[in-house]
């Protein structure tokens, strides 16, 4: 056996070796893909985020609201009040970008329209029904992935077309790159001039316009990737997901030949030699920059097929995440919603609801066709009953999966006034921020859309006086024919002012064993118990103006008005 045949014997064993391998490594890739699958299945979300990360989720709902393709959406001062980023967290056992970015858009654009919100119900039970299809559909996903502050979408809602392509340039560097070697068999010292300039010519190009556009080949390398996802949840074939697969597949004809681009967007070396041959290829060949103009051209060229796969992508995501959010909770319900009727006027009605961020809640019950004001002392539980009905709410019109053992509603618009704080940055008291807040609320009161609004005590940054007149008023207003509202109030002269409008509700505590004691339960009625001054005993107050405290609130409780103190100096030991 000569030297030759001995070489070539070795190299077809070093090949095969690689194939070996590389076929290896993409089994055990897949093996740990589809355990990291199970393992999060009906488990609370085990992402981790940076800085930045929840503005990038937010940047397709952001580019739809700009485009105003919503007909309503959860606004800014709704969403913080009741921390839908935490809930948002909690759910977003998602695989890929285009998944957490829709179920971020879903839970900020709830649904008024019951039949697509019964094709939501169809998939995510599919997906619960059947684990084998769902698996096969988040290895596809999970090979996708997730990459964050790229904002894929604002190709797709692009304003215009992009720049004017260098593609001819780049191909002629490219040919010249090649043609430079076939020069050293004519005249050996121009061919080394040829080959010298042609290359350092292209490198000077590629990493200059490089470091220019570096940002878009991440965005639009990822775009070559859905395609191929795309591509890949149509082999698979899964009849799970009806018409998804033909709006997919009417898609995928007009983008397939993105797809079979960009190798060299996302081509990272190991240093091997078959990688060292891709890297010299793609930096003085110029490809890279070459698919990047065309896949420039591309994404403008088919951004509504583009966007289209994408929303079908997320959907599909974020409906198993759903599918898996209802594994890991500890009851939810499917919930019945409707338009507004003359057979179903406006209503509310849930049994043992309760808060997606609360651990071991208490669970209450409630059916009202009505506003309610919401009394009791603080830490009662008003606040937190306030903030897991609306989240509820969002979530029947948004994931169709509510937290309680029944919840049927009408279709609502929710609005909440909780949280308000001043801003010394822009020079805003209190009470301005709060009469905003509330403004926008009746600004949108309207006859086509009802409205579920929920206000944390009601403009508390004024005087008494002024404050019952105001927000008596106020309240009157948001209890409309087409709207709820539920406000909590420490002011109980607005459940007598109110009490013909207004149903009330309240919660309670008691003092035992020298402490208060909250149930957390919602009773009818107005509060009637006043714990404020016991509470200044229990912390240990001089007794004496506990004493004396009791003593006043007996007598304006009899007597309607305040007696003022004696001068300073005649004050009573």
């Amino acid at each position: 056996m000569n030297s030759a045949t001995v070489a070539a014997i070795l190299l077809v064993g070093v090949f095969l070796l690689f194939i070996v391998s590389s076929l290896s490594n993409a089994h055990k890739a897949r093996r740990a893909a589809r355990d990291r699958i199970l393992a999060s299945w009906g488990k609370t979300s085990p992402n981790s985020y940076k800085i930045g990360d929840l503005q990038s989720i937010a940047s397709c709902f952001l580019n739809r609201s700009r485009q105003g393709t919503s007909t309503f959406t959860i606004d800014d001062i709704t969403w913080c009040d009741l921390d839908m980023d935490e809930v948002f967290l909690q759910l977003n056992n998602t695989r890929c970008t285009p998944g957490e970015e829709n179920l971020y858009r879903l839970l900020r654009e709830p649904c008024f329209d019951c039949e697509e919100l019964h094709d939501r119900e169809v998939l995510i039970a599919y997906f619960q029904s059947h684990p084998e299809e769902r698996i096969r559909i988040q290895m596809i996903l999970d090979k996708l992935g997730k990459k964050r502050l790229i904002n894929v979408t604002d190709y797709f809602y692009a304003g215009g077309p992009p720049r004017a392509s260098r593609s001819n340039l780049y191909k002629f560097l490219s040919i010249t790159a090649l043609l430079a070697p076939l020069l050293l068999f004519v005249h050996a010292g121009l061919g080394i001039l040829a080959l010298v300039a042609s290359f350092m010519t292209n490198m000077i190009v590629y990493y200059r316009t490089r470091a220019d556009v570096g940002g878009d080949l991440g965005a639009l390398s990822y775009i070559v990737r859905i395609v191929r996802c795309v591509g890949a949840l149509l082999e698979a074939d899964l009849e799970g997901l009806g018409a998804k697969t033909g709006k997919l597949r009417a898609c995928h004809k007009k983008i397939s030949g993105i797809g079979k681009k960009g190798f060299y967007l996302f081509f990272v070396s190991t240093g091997s030699l078959i990688d060292l041959v891709a890297e010299y290829v793609k930096i003085i060949l110029l490809k890279e920059l070459i698919d990047y103009e065309y896949l420039c051209k591309a994404a403008y060229e088919f951004r509504e097929e583009l966007l289209e796969v994408y929303a079908t992508i997320g959907l599909i995501d974020s409906l198993i995440a759903l599918a898996s959010y209802r594994e890991s909770v500890a009851f939810y319900t499917v919930p019945d919603v409707f338009p507004l009727s003359e057979d179903r006027p406006k209503s509310l009605e849930f049994v043992d609801v309760y808060h997606p961020l609360v651990k071991n809640p208490v669970l209450n019950s409630l059916s009202t066709d009505r506003s309610l004001l919401i009394t009791g002392s603080n830490a009662s539980g008003k606040s937190t009953f306030l903030k897991a009905v609306a989240v509820n709410a969002i979530f029947a019109q948004s994931i169709h999966t509510c937290l309680a053992r029944e919840y049927s509603a009408s279709l609502f618009a929710v609005y909440t006034s909780m949280a308000m704080k001043d801003s010394v940055r822009d020079g805003e008291s209190y009470f301005i921020a709060e009469i905003k807040s509330l403004k926008r609320i009746l600004a949108f009161l309207n006859d086509r859309i009802p409205c579920l609004c929920f206000i944390d005590e009601v403009l508390r940054g004024t005087n008494t006086i002024e404050r019952i007149a105001a927000s008596s008023q106020v309240l009157l207003h948001l209890a409309g024919s087409r709207s709820i509202c539920m406000a909590a109030t420490h002011d109980i002269e607005l459940t007598h002012i109110l009490e013909k409008i207004y149903r009330n509700l309240h919660f309670q505590e008691n003092i035992e064993d020298g402490r208060i004691v909250f149930d957390y339960r919602l009773y009818e009625g107005r509060a009637t118990s006043r714990n404020a001054i016991k509470l200044l005993r229990l912390m240990g107050y001089d007794e004496s103006i506990v004493h004396k405290a009791e003593n006043r609130a007996a007598q304006f409780a009899t007597q309607g008005s305040w007696e003022a103190f004696p001068s300073q100096g005649s004050v009573p030991e």
